[in-house]
C-alpha cells in the first residue's frame, strides 16, 4: 500500500460524500438535507469500500511477494465477504485470507451450537481477518462505541479460534465534518483538530507486539493502522509517517504512533500472520 494509492482511494471516498452532501441525495434518492444524505452513503458502505479494495489488493500483493499460496476475500469488488464464526456470532469480514481448504462442519461450542460453519475451525485458526472502519464526524461521541466494539471483535473470534490473526484499520479526519454545515448541504469542517493522541494511545494499547505473550493478549489485534487524513481539499492528504503526524498535531503526539502508521501496516500484519501460522 503506497501513499498515492491510499490518497487516491480516500479522495474517491470524499467525492462520494461531497456529492451526497451538496445534492442532499444518494443514488438518486432525495434526503431531507446533506447530513442525512451523507449518512445514507456511509450506511451503504460505498465510501469505505474504496479502502477495503486497496487493503485487499495490497495484502494479496504482499502475500504473492512472500511466496504464500492463499485465497483472499472478497475476491472481486466488494462482495462476497467471507463469513467467519466466533464464539458468539458469525460475521462477514471486510478482508480475509485463508491458506487451508475450507471444511464445512457443525458448531459444537458457543452461542451457535448446531449451526453450520462453512469455513471450519482449522481454516479459521490459520486465517487472517482485517476490519476496516471510519468515523468522519461525531468522533468523540463515538469513541466509547469504538472501544467496546474493538474488544468484542477480537474476543468473539479468539475465544473460538485462538490462533487466528486479526488486523484493524481505522480512518479518521484531521478535522471532522461539521454537522451543522452538512444540514445546510454545505461541505464544512470543524475548526479544531481531533484529539489524535487519544486514538494513538488507545490503538497502541490494543495492538500486539511480535514478542508478546499470546495468552495474556487475547483481546489485542496483531496489527492496527490509524489512518488520519485531511479531507478539506479535493485531493485528500494522508498523514503517512511520524513526521506528518508531528507536523499536524505537534510533538505531543505519542511516540507510539510509529507502531500504527499506514506506511508500515501491510508489512506489519503480514509479518504477524506468517509468525502465527508458523507457530
Amino acid at each position: 500500500m503506497d501513499r498515492n494509492s491510499l490518497e487516491k482511494a480516500l479522495s474517491s471516498t470524499r467525492s462520494i460524500l461531497v456529492d451526497a452532501i451538496t445534492t442532499a441525495s444518494y443514488k438518486g434518492k432525495k434526503k431531507s438535507n446533506g447530513q442525512e444524505a451523507k449518512n445514507a452513503a456511509i450506511r451503504s458502505s460505498e465510501p469505505i469500500n474504496q479502502i477495503h479494495q486497496l487493503i485487499r489488493d495490497s495484502i494479496r500483493e504482499e502475500l504473492i511477494l512472500r511466496g504464500v499460496n492463499s485465497k483472499i476475500w472478497p475476491p472481486h469488488g466488494s462482495k462476497p465477504e467471507l463469513k467467519v464464526t466466533g464464539l458468539l456470532k458469525s460475521k462477514k469480514q471486510d478482508v480475509s485470507v485463508t491458506i487451508i481448504d475450507h471444511k464445512s462442519e457443525t458448531i459444537t461450542t458457543g452461542a451457535n451450537i448446531g449451526e453450520t460453519d462453512r469455513v471450519g475451525l482449522e481454516a479459521t485458526n490459520s486465517a487472517l481477518v482485517i476490519g476496516i472502519r471510519s468515523q468522519l464526524s461525531s468522533v468523540d461521541k463515538n469513541f466509547d462505541t469504538l472501544a467496546e466494539r474493538a474488544f468484542a471483535e477480537t474476543l468473539n473470534l479468539r475465544l473460538r479460534a485462538p490462533k487466528i490473526t486479526i488486523g484493524e484499520v481505522y480512518v479518521l479526519p484531521v478535522q471532522e465534518f461539521d454537522d451543522e454545515s452538512l444540514k445546510k448541504n454545505i461541505v464544512g469542517f470543524k475548526k479544531k483538530n481531533i484529539n489524535a493522541s487519544k486514538f494513538v494511545s488507545f490503538f497502541e494499547s490494543i495492538s500486539r507486539k511480535l514478542v508478546e505473550d499470546k495468552t495474556s493478549s487475547i483481546y489485542k489485534y496483531d496489527g492496527t493502522a490509524l489512518i488520519i487524513a485531511d479531507f478539506k481539499s479535493e485531493k485528500v492528504k494522508v498523514l503517512w509517517d511520524e513526521k506528518d503526524f508531528i507536523k499536524v498535531f505537534g510533538k505531543e503526539i505519542p511516540k507510539e504512533v510509529v507502531g500504527l502508521l499506514p506506511s508500515t501496516f501491510i508489512k506489519r500484519i503480514i509479518d504477524a500472520y506468517l509468525e502465527n501460522i508458523k507457530g
